[in-house]
């Protein structure tokens, strides 16, 4: 059986190029063929292989996965977010605390929601176990129910995609401006807003600018992204008048001082009346005052 020659066996290889690569080989095909320049790596297997690997090589390789990481998003599962995150990550020398901002910032807004309103600093944690407390809170909303699984929303209807880029719109066309001390708030994953106050803004790990933010209730600061904020413009209820100290407290007596609980969203640290939770989140959460459960009790005992 003849040997086959070099250029045989590059036409055979080529014959399976597709897309970009087999546009390359065509353009310097049509130059010999057609214009007759020499192209000598078409009739020389070693050159040809020198050449495609210069071309779609490592180096290649590598500028693509680096595009390809920064535009990475996770909208289906974190487990498949992180799958895709590692792929793109190999091999790009980027150190841990680049890789996991770069693996924060492309988290979900659900999954980010969730590890603010847990007190969860990524910046001080190292990339893979970010990586761990984001499947952990995903296998959480998923095992209740709070999240869908990948290719859900795949069937929504026509009317539905359309009202979803018109929020979309509306809401990127009305990009809040916040200053240090400005009141805000957020809703987590479980309807229940947390409101703060910003203390600081300034630049975070890898340059970006971001606030910081004291919750009330909670002597802690954390660093937060802008996009996870709204400004709270519910009013501040007007505080209780004071009473003499030296008068005896007969009501409270016996009872200890009891933590504001809102009976709209279940959240602590605000009012009914300061609370953004149902406008926003859709729930609606109903807190029995334990007082009054226990006189209802005594009273059908009776």
């Amino acid at each position: 059986m003849p040997a086959h020659t070099d250029e045989q066996k590059i036409a055979f290889i080529t014959s399976y190029l597709e897309g970009t690569a087999s546009e390359w080989v065509n353009a310097f095909e049509e130059q010999r063929y057609v214009n007759n320049v020499a192209v000598p790596w078409l009739s020389d297997l070693a050159q040809f292989w020198t050449e495609f690997g210069r071309r779609y090589g490592d180096v290649n390789r590598s500028e693509n996965h680096r595009a390809l990481l920064r535009k990475l998003k996770q909208n289906k599962t974190v487990q498949e977010y992180v799958t895709q995150f590692n792929l793109y990550a190999a091999g790009l020398g980027y150190n841990d605390a680049a890789l996991r901002d770069q693996f924060y910032d492309g988290l979900s807004d659900e999954i980010r929601n969730s590890m603010i309103a847990q007190n969860y600093d990524p910046t001080t944690h190292r990339l893979t176990e970010v990586a761990d407390r984001a499947l952990e809170i995903d296998r959480h909303l998923i095992s209740f129910g709070g999240k869908k699984t990948s290719h859900s929303t795949t069937n929504k209807t026509s009317s539905s995609s359309t009202k979803t880029i018109t929020t979309t719109s509306n809401n990127s066309s009305t990009q809040e401006r916040f200053s240090r001390n400005d009141r805000v708030y957020m809703i987590g994953t479980d309807g229940r807003a947390k409101k703060g106050q910003i203390t600081k803004i300034g630049p975070g790990l890898g340059g970006r600018i971001q606030p910081t933010v004291k919750w009330d209730g909670d002597s802690t600061e954390v660093k937060l992204q802008f996009r996870d904020l709204k400004k709270d413009t519910k009013p501040t209820s007007t505080p209780p008048p004071k009473k003499d100290p030296d008068a005896m407290d007969i009501d409270n007596a016996g009872k200890g001082k009891k933590p504001v609980i809102c009976n709209k969203c279940g959240g602590k640290g605000h009012w009914a009346n300061q609370c953004p939770s149902k406008e926003i989140s859709g729930y609606e959460a109903f807190v029995e005052d334990p007082d009054t459960s226990d006189e209802e009790s005594g009273k059908e005992g009776a």
